[in-house]
């Protein structure tokens, strides 16, 4: 059986500033320019995904482009599952236009090409064990100086468990990934540091219909000597710690967590020839930090953030699959209201 799955979506942040009476040069971006019809965005990103099944192999495509971020995304993975093994490699090329680092602007470009070996323990755990060949690159803006520039050689070996359900709107399972990586400068790498992660999440079902996610993620430096500058742990933004303001915070070290709960309106309801999947409101909270190892002996300097919002998927004609989601988020001890809306459109075949 191949499958194929495309999706694009739409991405639009308001932060609370934009309602201001005075707005900076440039945080306005028309959207559509019409003699009859202007729209300004003060913030968008486009995504593309891609799924394909080929040979019996496994190729996911997905890149991300935010234009007022500036930022440019794109990954390739191809794999091919064996009974007990599994064999791939990925690609990766980001490039940030204009992200901070010691309250300087820089521009940061990291690519690499990473073949990795699986092996089954059991149908939903696994050891993975990878190589990483990284070029990473580091430019002041202001000055156009070169603050970091070399390859980088990381081994990697991890144990992942998984048993999220797939292709729902609505999934549930737990995940668990542990991974250990070491950039080797025996082996040619300009980085020489050690790092330990920890990826958990889980969704149940607490109450009929609705949903409880919980995520949990940790990076901890058991060694640095020297690591790039684009190897930083972030938080900020629509994927963590969304009170704030894009990659705000910044350090060798991370601890987040997060809870969103789901409280759906309506379940699989047909209205002409189209389904509705879900209708649900949407309750976040998040805390987290980064800096040094430091962060793990003290219980301070936490940042945190809740949220409100709203999830609506639908599909049309059993092929064309569109969601809506938006949300307010405020950071606490700021004044600052941060606006969230998505809209994607999914198209799919199956043969």
């Amino acid at each position: 059986m191949r499958k194929c799955l495309c999706i694009l979506s739409f991405t639009i942040f308001i932060s609370s500033l934009a309602v201001c009476d005075e707005q900076p040069a440039g945080s306005n971006v028309p959207l559509f320019n019409t003699s009859q019809f202007q729209f300004y965005v003060p913030n968008g990103t486009i995504d593309v995904l891609f799924k394909e099944n080929i040979l019996n192999s496994d190729i996911d495509f997905k890149t991300a482009y935010d234009y007022i971020d500036d930022y440019i995304h794109t990954d390739l993975d191809i794999s091919y599952p064996l009974k007990h093994f599994i064999l791939g490699i990925n690609m990766n090329d980001k490039v940030d236009f204009n992200q901070l680092f010691n309250d300087e602007s820089t521009l940061q470009r990291s690519r690499h090409l990473k073949p990795y070996f699986g092996y089954k323990l059991t149908d939903k755990t696994s050891v993975v064990t990878s190589t990483r060949f990284q070029d990473t690159y580091t430019v002041s803006i202001t000055s156009q100086a070169v603050l970091d520039s070399g390859k980088n050689i990381v081994q990697s070996l991890g144990i992942h468990f998984d048993n999220l359900s797939k292709g729902e709107s609505l999934s549930s399972g737990d995940m668990l990934h542990m991974d250990f990586s070491k950039s080797f400068s025996q082996l040619g790498s300009q980085y020489d540091y050690t790092l330990a992660e920890l990826s958990f999440m889980d969704i149940t079902r607490p109450f009929l219909n609705h949903y409880l996610e919980t995520e949990v993620f940790m990076g901890y430096p058991v060694s640095v000597i020297k690591e790039p500058i684009t190897e930083l742990y972030y938080l900020g933004g629509p994927d963590r710690m969304k009170g704030y303001s894009y990659n705000e915070f910044s350090g060798d070290a991370t601890i987040y967590s997060g809870i969103k709960y789901h409280i759906p309106f309506t379940v699989k309801e047909h209205f002409l020839k189209t389904q509705i999947n879900f209708l649900s409101v949407d309750f976040l909270a998040e805390l987290g930090k980064t800096g040094t190892s430091r962060i793990y002996e003290v219980f301070d300097d936490y940042k945190a953030d809740v949220g409100l919002g709203f999830s609506f998927d639908i599909t049309i004609l059993k092929r064309i699959q569109a969601k809506i989601s938006s949300s307010i988020d405020q950071a606490i001890y700021s004044k600052e209201i941060r606006y969230y809306l998505m809209f994607s459109a999914i198209t799919y075949n199956k043969g």
